[in-house]
């Protein structure tokens, strides 16, 4: 969820799982981001055949929600997917970020420091640099500062929503029903 779900993508980074050396070659199964951060910025690693796992992936995100637009996530799982990694992404109409609260309020947070959603950073973990993804420029130093102080933004709403909650922990349930499913 949010941040943890730039964890739950990025934990099927091969060259992350790689490192770890588990026994076996241990790896997830699957990967369920929900109204993941990381879709955009420097946490956006870029997508190229083989960077990702053929774990599939089920990314839940409400459309509504501001803290974590939609539409990077959208456009960054598909191409995740056209590079072989098996995706489904669940967009839950109406849903903010934070659905799956309890409380229903609308609460803005005007200091939360977020992404702007056209943010061109991304990192190439194969050569271990920050790219503008739009130019293909590595970026560092003063550049690199520039761009990250232009990619940020404040303020976001979150809010609570049983019926989205709902949705998604039904699609969630599948998703990994059908994922561990004996063959």
């Amino acid at each position: 969820f949010s941040r943890g779900g730039i964890t739950a993508w990025r934990s099927a980074i091969n060259r992350i799982v790689t490192a770890q050396k588990l026994p076996g070659d241990l790896r997830f199964a699957a990967h369920v981001p929900v109204y993941a951060g990381g879709c955009v910025g420097i946490f956006r690693v870029t997508p190229r055949a083989g960077v990702f796992s053929p774990a599939p992936m089920l990314w839940v995100h409400g459309d509504a929600d501001d803290y974590t637009p939609i539409g990077p996530c959208q456009e960054y799982s598909a191409k995740i997917g056209q590079t072989g990694t098996p995706m489904t992404f669940l967009a839950i109409p109406g849903a903010q970020h934070k659905f799956d609260s309890d409380d229903t309020r609308k609460i803005t947070l005007r200091g939360v420091q977020r992404t702007t959603d056209d943010c061109p950073l991304e990192t190439d973990v194969e050569a271990m640099a920050v790219l503008d993804r739009k130019t293909g420029q590595r970026l560092t130093g003063d550049a690199l500062a520039a761009t990250q102080k232009a990619c940020s933004a404040q303020g976001a709403n979150v809010q609570g929503d049983k019926a989205a909650r709902d949705k998604a922990a039904d699609a969630i349930t599948a998703f990994l029903g059908k994922v561990m499913a004996p063959r």
